[in-house]
């Protein structure tokens, strides 16, 4: 609104300039104007500030929703990105095992539900209440992912869209593995080799707001040929 001030300003600069301009223009000729402005002259006036009025609104609104979304467009890009770091880690570290007891990286997987485990310690055991094992669970219903350690749910990203969050799994020919509604199964999560993580951000108006898509090689694999 600072802006449509200074621009108001110096439009009614303008407009006194150029009267006093007239004025001095009609002393020199030697007329006299005993009157103002005419009902004319105003009527033109008003119209032309109502114009110029109208279109810095019009304006400055633009300007307003611009900016708005271009905050909405950073906060969800962050968001993303966030995510897309901490589950690329997980994956990375999956199946993890100082020992080489061949323990198995993935323990579930579907297209909205993925389920790690790791011997991090090296001990030989995966404690089930640490981050040896990791749950990340989206919730189309609720637009919610939540990444699970233990007893403790913390939401990574909340209001997603229903088709905002995908797994999808490939094994060593890089072919896709099907999911389907019940997720992979003991044998096709064996087959795991990479998984491909797609998440999606959308405006209340339906929008894509921020779109994040990655690849991600499962590096600790006992079942690498």
């Amino acid at each position: 609104m600072g802006t449509i001030a200074w621009l108001i300003s110096r439009f009614c600069v303008s407009i006194a300039r150029t009267w006093r301009v007239q004025q001095r223009t009609h002393e020199h000729s030697g007329l006299r104007r005993t009157a103002g402005f005419s009902l004319a002259e105003l009527l033109v006036a008003s119209f032309v500030a109502s114009v110029v009025l109208t279109s810095l609104v019009g304006f400055a609104a633009a300007e307003r929703r611009f900016f708005h979304r271009a905050e909405e467009q950073l906060a969800a890009n962050q968001t993303l990105r966030l995510v897309l770091d901490v589950l690329s880690r997980d994956l990375r570290q999956a199946g993890f095992d100082a020992h080489g007891t061949a323990v198995e990286p993935v323990l579930a997987a579907s297209s909205t539900a993925l389920v790690l485990q790791q011997d991090g310690d090296g001990d030989g055991l995966v404690d089930t209440e640490s981050e040896e094992i990791i749950t990340y669970a989206f919730r189309p219903e609720a637009g919610t992912l939540s990444r699970v350690v233990g007893r403790q749910s913390m939401p990574l990203a909340t209001g997603l869209p229903a088709d905002g969050f995908r797994l999808s799994y490939m094994d060593t020919a890089g072919a896709a593995l099907d999911a389907g509604t019940t997720g992979l199964d003991a044998t096709d999560r064996a087959a795991i080799r990479r998984v491909r993580v797609e998440i999606l951000s959308r405006a209340a108006s339906g929008e894509p707001l921020a779109g994040v898509v990655t690849e991600v090689a499962l590096r600790n694999h006992p079942w690498t040929p």
